[in-house]
């Protein structure tokens, strides 16, 4: 549910999974796939429920007041590079 939630989210957005975009860091950078995102998202907060509900939750504002998910998307992937190192 959560990952369809997401995915749905993005491609109504008129994001395709297969474009990528980059997180920066002061050591490297890290070239991300909307769709693999989408995946290590749902792995890292795989039993977590109450995060899923929050990351939700602030996809569902952003929406609403026609923000842009993809600055969000961003912030997200920022923190999964950072702890997966990658």
């Amino acid at each position: 549910m959560f990952q369809n939630y997401i995915t749905t989210l993005l491609t109504e957005k008129g994001i395709d999974l297969e474009d990528t975009f980059a997180i920066v860091l002061p050591r490297h950078a890290h070239v991300y796939e909307y769709g693999q995102f989408i995946e290590d998202l749902v792995e890292i907060t795989k039993g977590d429920t109450k995060t899923r509900e929050q990351i939700r939750h602030t996809f569902v504002k952003i929406d609403f007041v026609n923000g842009d998910v993809v600055d969000y998307v961003k912030h997200l992937a920022t923190g999964i590079v950072k702890s997966l190192g990658y």
